[in-house]
């Protein structure tokens, strides 16, 4: 792999209160590019957000579509806000969520993991539908599984790219909690993983309710030594198609230092050959 063509590394931005956590990385060569949270940038005309951000390149990253529940004439709306940003900014990837927000038409309090088996169906129409609504090929992310039925996981995302046309947003850390929630080894994403370039990687944090001990996928800490060791194996693979990306997420308890010591560690590991000039 060519020099010019190497990883580029990123942080995600949820609100526009991080931009100087944004510029303080920029400066000092930690990031190549920034993931925004779509959701929080409505209020902005497209036209302002490149200027915003000067050289460095964006990619968006959607939460609020709830494009598998919600109501068609809805979807069509909103689908038109994001795709006005999407022609205007034309970011180096669209990724959205796939999971449950509601049920029986009330929000839940956290999100839900699908019913794979059941939700393939309804996934696949959906997805071509929001796709074609967007004008793009849209990555979708993998669920940080807590319960068994999330082993069905990896399939389910299989045969979803096959139908549709989709892209998988892979985060690291959801599979390797799901991993040890579920038992679902990684391994059995490999598939998946090997026809994409695009990983999002977090602190993930033990938990424990009525005497049962889990993952959660917290945002709220460096990332965990296999995290990382997991991120250069899949980040440092040569694969045809756009350049590889890796964000590290960071989204409460923020500890600017901590996270830019991941995005040091993160460079230096994959080594000159695999960085951006």
């Amino acid at each position: 792999m060519k020099q010019d063509d190497g990883v580029m590394l990123g942080i995600n931005l949820t609100t526009c209160r991080q931009m100087g956590i944004v510029d303080s990385f920029k400066t000092n060569g930690s990031i190549d590019f920034v993931e925004l949270l779509m959701d929080n940038f409505f209020h902005c005309d497209p036209g302002t957000i490149r200027p915003a951000f000067g050289d460095i390149p964006v990619a968006f990253h959607i939460m609020g579509s709830h494009f598998l529940e919600r109501p068609a004439n809805e979807m069509v709306e909103i689908g038109k806000i994001y795709r006005s940003f999407i022609q205007v900014v034309r970011p180096i990837y669209v990724s959205d969520h796939l999971a449950r927000f509601g049920h029986d038409g009330l929000p839940l309090p956290i999100l839900a993991e699908l019913d794979y088996p059941r939700a393939l169906a309804n996934a696949v129409e959906r997805t071509r539908q929001w796709q074609d609504l967007l004008d793009s090929t849209v990555l979708l992310e993998n669920f940080p599984s807590v319960m068994s039925d999330g082993a069905c996981q990896p399939g389910f995302f299989a045969e979803l790219i096959r139908a549709t046309g989709c892209g998988l947003l892979f985060d690291v850390s959801n599979a390797l909690v799901a991993a040890k929630n579920t038992g679902t080894r990684m391994e059995a994403w490999e598939e998946a993983v090997g026809q994409f370039n695009h990983f999002h990687a977090a602190g993930f944090d033990l938990q424990c309710f009525k005497g049962r001990e889990f993952y959660l996928d917290s945002h709220d800490r460096a990332l965990a030594p296999e995290s990382m060791d997991w991120v250069i194996r899949l980040a440092s693979r040569d694969r045809p198609g756009p350049r590889t990306t890796v964000v590290i997420e960071f989204d409460d308890q923020i500890d600017v230092g901590a996270w830019q010591q991941d995005l040091r560690d993160l460079r230096r590991r994959l080594g000159p050959d695999r960085s951006p000039a």
